[in-house]
């Protein structure tokens, strides 16, 4: 992973399908509400629900860094979807509980953010009105 030399700061996003527990998809966004209207048209069958969302100041290289964390859950190698507690390291009771993987993914934030910490990536909470905003600056 390398640094970029014009790093573009932007929003990392984290959403959670509705109908798997299990299912997350993290990306970068200029605007993360037209990025989940824009999956729930093209690829899901429910809006996902925003489970977090971060302002980063690379968003490319944040984002690198949170798939290569994510590396050993993501369901396929082209997409940037992953589940939260993979096969076979989990049962199908923990795969499914909303509760237990709620738990997991809570870790699995935690551990996206240490991985930042170690490649000095700037980053904070954002709020939903930071996302308002930026998504009513876009429109």
């Amino acid at each position: 992973m390398r640094k970029n030399p014009d790093p573009q700061p932007g929003f990392i996003y984290i959403f959670r399908d509705h109908l798997n527990n299990n299912l997350i998809k993290v990306g970068f966004s200029k605007d993360p509400l037209a990025r989940r209207k824009q999956l729930h048209t093209t690829g899901t069958a429910l809006p996902m629900t925003i489970y977090h969302v971060w302002h980063v100041s690379d968003k490319y290289l944040a984002e690198e860094a949170a798939h290569e964390i994510l590396n050993g859950h993501r369901v396929n190698g082209r997409r940037e979807f992953f589940e939260i507690a993979p096969l076979p390291h989990f049962s199908s009771f923990e795969r499914t509980d909303y509760d237990i993987t709620s738990d997991f993914l809570y870790t699995l934030r935690g551990l996206i953010e240490e991985g930042w910490n170690f490649l000095a990536i700037t980053y904070h909470d954002a709020s939903p009105e930071d996302v308002y905003e930026a998504h009513q600056q876009l429109r």
